[in-house]
């Protein structure tokens, strides 16, 4: 009974249109990086610079939290705009925080339905890019985040893993998104959330996922020609056992 209110709590503020509709969504997935205030936090890479994911900035005290503890010199906010705790009051608290425009970048990937495959695959291009060049740059730290830090986040995570870091879809789907609480992965998230998640980004997933093994070198160079077509429409043989592909792809929480 207790799981059952919880996850109907987390439903009603998911879908609620109120003022505060996303201020009681808080990952219950631990962070993996000592002293962050904020949950689900996780190191995805670094070099000269990193990359760390994790749930939205809510306030000045989590901003300044991350700055003190990961060094954060950069932010992708990686979500569409929504009323709320949105997108608007991020961006104010980091201008507040004196963080330059250009240190600050909003992608307004959907969790939802996607405009097109075009458009998702461009963005999802874009995050990307600026991932890769966060690492790439010396005293870069950049913070990448959704909402709770759990579905469109874990699914751009695990693409930077595969690309970058030469992981199989297979350890990146189960390793950096369901271990981080991605669709089912949350034991307390809703069914009729998951199944929305599953029926949307999951499926960007394997598309995407797809063309970063089958164009490994045009992927890496962010060539936006890979978004011309969507791979179910092209005669590659992908479409053939996609559904199948697309069913196993669950979550197995322990």
């Amino acid at each position: 009974m207790l799981s059952w209110n919880i996850s109907l709590l987390f439903l009603l503020v998911v879908s609620c249109a109120t003022p505060n509709r996303e201020a009681s969504l808080v990952s219950p997935i631990p962070s993996s990086v000592p002293g962050t205030r904020l949950s689900n936090v996780h190191l995805v890479d670094k070099d000269q610079g990193r990359v760390y994911r994790g749930m939205r900035i809510r306030n000045k005290e989590d901003a300044v939290n991350l700055q003190q503890v990961i060094g954060m010199t950069d932010v992708l906010i990686f979500r569409a705009a929504s009323t709320g705790v949105g997108v608007d009051d991020e961006l104010q608290i980091l201008a507040e925080l004196g963080l330059p425009k250009s240190s600050v970048n909003h992608i307004p990937f959907e969790w939802k339905q996607f405009p097109s495959f075009q458009v998702a695959c461009q963005q999802s291009l874009e995050a990307l890019r600026l991932m890769r060049e966060s690492v790439k740059t010396a005293g870069k730290s950049l913070y990448l985040h959704c909402t709770v830090g759990e579905d469109r986040t874990g699914y751009i995570a695990a693409l930077y893993n595969m690309i970058y870091l030469g992981w199989s879809e297979d350890r990146a789907f189960n390793k950096e998104m369901c271990a981080r609480g991605y669709a089912d992965g949350n034991p307390i998230k809703p069914a009729e959330v998951s199944k929305i998640i599953h029926s949307s980004v999951t499926p960007m997933f394997l598309k995407m996922s797809h063309l970063a093994r089958t164009q490994p070198k045009r992927m890496k160079a962010f060539d936006a020609t890979l978004c011309a077509a969507d791979p179910l429409e092209t005669p590659s043989g992908f479409a053939k056992s996609f559904a199948v592909h697309l069913a196993e792809r669950r979550c197995q929480v322990k």
